[in-house]
């Protein structure tokens, strides 16, 4: 396998990162959202935003992940983090 599309959705699954392409973002909110996935604040919304728009899913899961690892005290992915600015960037400059 050399697509890199391909392979960064795989390699970015769990954290996202700056510039998903679609299928990076399908991949990352598919992750979060399978129904095999045990019940979790949030997994709700995820499901619904889905279906409307990938990125907004994307970053709420996003949101949502960063705010209970800090609530548990645990280390948080820089990778998700600058995935999160620059999703809220981005979404800003389409208004």
């Amino acid at each position: 396998m050399h697509d890199p599309d391909v392979l960064n959705a795989i390699r970015y699954h769990t954290t996202g990162r700056p510039g998903m392409s679609p299928l990076e973002l399908c991949v990352f909110v598919a992750d979060k959202a399978e129904k095999g996935r045990k019940s979790y604040p949030g997994l709700d919304e995820i499901r619904l935003l889905m279906h409307r728009d990938l990125e907004a899913a994307a970053l709420f899961s996003m949101r949502n992940t960063r705010k209970y690892v800090a609530m548990m005290g645990q280390a948080y992915s820089e990778e998700t983090d600058a995935a999160i600015n620059y999703l809220e960037h981005d979404r800003l400059l389409s208004r």
